[in-house]
């Protein structure tokens, strides 16, 4: 009796049927548990990047600061668009807090890089002229990207925990992370 009806032609159809949809809702699960594990990797490389960036930007301004040398050479920008690209295909599965803390994270990725674009902007003008004006601008950029990359490299450690609230309600104080 039960072979009789699995043998019937619509119960065969509706399990192919439903064997298909499952099939997809698990491929779909799968592939978006794979960008939240993609966007989290992409943030730990980012924090390392700004841990690199960090470094030269300290060695450099110490290099004005201290031996009057300029180091003109641009810095590599963090991959933001790539977290951002990733974010965009799976909005849907990031709390409010966690969706806050990875725009907070971009945002500050994207300022830095601002700021490392106008500093380098500003050493090919004192290449140029040697302005005690621009030195000056030069080394409050240089500050400002040491206190960004510190509060980045935090707010990535923060998301690598997923302290994603302790991201989005902190009140960043810059003498925290000034050198």
């Amino acid at each position: 009796m039960l072979l009789n009806f699995l043998n019937n032609a619509s119960i065969a159809a509706f399990v192919g049927a439903f064997s298909a949809f499952f099939l997809v809702i698990a491929n779909d699960w799968r592939r978006n548990r794979r960008k939240m594990k993609l966007i989290r990797n992409e943030i730990s490389l980012n924090k390392d990047h700004a841990k690199d960036k960090l470094e030269s930007i300290i060695r450099n301004r110490s290099l004005v600061t201290e031996h009057n040398q300029i180091v003109s050479a641009p810095i590599i920008k963090f991959n933001s668009p790539v977290i951002k690209q990733l974010a965009t295909d799976i909005l849907d599965r990031f709390s409010t807090d966690q969706r806050r803390a990875m725009d907070a994270i971009c945002y500050t990725m994207d300022a830095t890089d601002g700021l490392l674009d106008s500093a380098f902007d500003k050493t090919q003008k004192i290449n140029d002229h040697r302005r005690k004006d621009l030195i000056d601008r030069l080394i409050i950029d240089y500050n400002d990207a040491i206190v960004n990359l510190g509060r980045l490299i935090e707010m990535c450690e923060n998301y690598e925990k997923t302290e994603f609230r302790v991201i989005v309600t902190k009140q960043y104080n810059r003498r925290d992370y000034e050198r």
